[in-house]
């Protein structure tokens, strides 16, 4: 700023000349300006547990004011601090409720620099998520009344409650014209202040965003989650005239249309498909793969003879149902959201009809699972569960018969591999163009039932 002190003179014509007495220029006292930056080393890279979130925060001192700007230096104490945020994010653009799921602060400097001007410093980190949750507390107040009459209230804790972590994870449902939304977001942001001196801080607009998920579990600690679902089974039937023996085909021309005038069905084939070994819990990074047999049903069937029976194609589809509240943090008010996450188209061994060598069974594999967020509940409030949907297509006798049926699981995060053990083949990754819920849920629609 340059204050001017100005006498003003009256000349002999009278006209007003501006005669500038001093010209004072006051010294700014800022010393300069500190550019504050947060780079993470693998900002993809999704954390599990206690994994730590490591970067790096750069300093970089400029200044302007003083003459010798290249040569100055700026010597003086310096606080850096980490804050690592958790949130659940509810609501549309234009109105987004959100509550805390947990903070954590470290220091990572606090100490004096020394800062060249238009030098950068660097100040490594690691900093990991918290064990749990920000705790929940309940208390309760009681009142006690003195001998003078007087109110004595005592508030007391009753209970303590945590709770894991809750995996990032986002959810859209699209609610009319607007896009309703629900995440789990965790950010990281960095403050830092030099106390007692005059300088300029400018930090990052936006804290990064890093990403979580449930601890990984060891490979020998897995035994008890090997559990498989329960033998379940689905009956087909089929109708062709080819299923009636040679001497009851209607012959000529005369006798088909006699056939055709009569408007019997034909004779039906029923045959039953077993799933086996569908698994109950799901690892991200390993194989997904189960068993599928088939067996006639002579006591449904109206068949001559029965046909040899073929699986044209199995595919799956990852379905995400995430559960949140409507529109603020209220359990009593909870919607649901269902996504299509993941479909794959199944190898299946051996190719061909199902044959008596191998019990009329195939193993159908779908490769492994690439990331999804891990199944979880939090707070009564959020939840995302999964179920695996099959969508089957057979071949009886020239048609094509459709099968579809759908399995709870549970979905973990990738196994922490013994020292022994080799990490999995993502050669094969259970993800691809992914078809919308809609055509999931309706499939190939010419799949026919018979009650169970």
């Amino acid at each position: 700023m340059t204050i001017y002190d100005i006498q003003f003179a009256v000349s002999t014509d009278g006209a007003i000349q501006k005669i500038a007495h001093s010209i004072i220029e006051s010294v700014d006292m800022s010393l300069g300006t500190l550019h504050i930056l947060t780079l993470l080393h693998e900002p993809n890279k999704v954390h599990y547990g206690q994994e730590p979130i490591c970067g790096t925060v750069s300093v970089r001192y400029t200044t302007s004011k003083l003459k010798d700007k290249e040569h100055a230096e700026l010597f003086g104490p310096l606080k850096i601090r980490l804050r690592l945020m958790g949130s659940v994010e509810i609501g549309r653009a234009s109105d987004v409720n959100n509550t805390k799921v947990c903070l954590k602060v470290d220091t990572i400097h606090d100490g004096p620099v020394k800062l060249m001007a238009g030098s950068l410093t660097q100040y490594p980190f690691e900093i990991t998520f918290p064990p749990h949750a920000d705790p929940k507390i309940n208390s309760a107040v009681s009142a006690q009344q003195a001998e003078n009459g007087d109110w004595k209230f005592h508030q007391r804790t009753t209970s303590v409650h945590t709770e894991p972590l809750p995996p990032t994870m986002r959810s859209s449902e699209r609610e009319g014209i607007s896009k309703r939304e629900t995440a789990i977001r965790y950010v990281l942001a960095v403050a830092a202040e030099m106390p007692g001196f005059s300088v300029e801080i400018i930090h990052p607009p936006l804290p990064k965003e890093v990403l979580y998920d449930q601890p990984r579990m060891p490979t020998s600690a897995t035994a008890m989650l090997s559990e498989r679902a329960p033998r379940s089974k689905q009956k087909l039937v089929v109708r062709d005239e080819a299923f009636l023996g040679e001497e009851a085909r209607p012959q000529g021309f005369r006798g088909k249309a006699k056939a055709i005038l009569k408007h019997e069905e034909p004779p039906r084939y029923v045959f039953e498909v077993y799933f086996e070994n569908v698994p109950k819990h799901i690892f991200v990074g390993q194989p997904v793969d189960l068993d599928l047999s088939v067996a006639s049903n002579s006591e449904q069937s109206t068949a001559a003879s029965f046909p040899p029976v073929s699986l044209q194609s199995a595919s799956a589809a990852l379905i995400a149902h995430t559960t949140s509240p409507r529109s603020s943090f209220d359990a009593s008010d909870l919607v649901m959201s269902t996504e299509t996450l993941k479909a794959k188209e199944a190898e299946i061994h051996p190719k061909g009809s199902f044959d008596k060598s191998r019990d009329h069974t195939k193993t159908i594999s779908f490769g492994a699972l690439s990331y999804v967020p891990s199944s979880f509940r939090y707070a009564d409030i959020v939840s995302r569960t999964y179920k695996l949907r099959l969508m089957l297509a057979f071949l009886v006798c020239g048609q094509t018969v459709n099968c579809m049926r759908q399995f709870d699981v549970v979905v973990h995060p990738p196994l922490l591999l013994d020292e022994d053990e080799q990490p999995p083949s993502f050669d094969a990754v259970f993800e691809e163009d992914l078809p919308s819920y809609d055509e999931v849920v309706a499939g190939p629609s010419t799949a026919s039932y018979l009650p169970a």
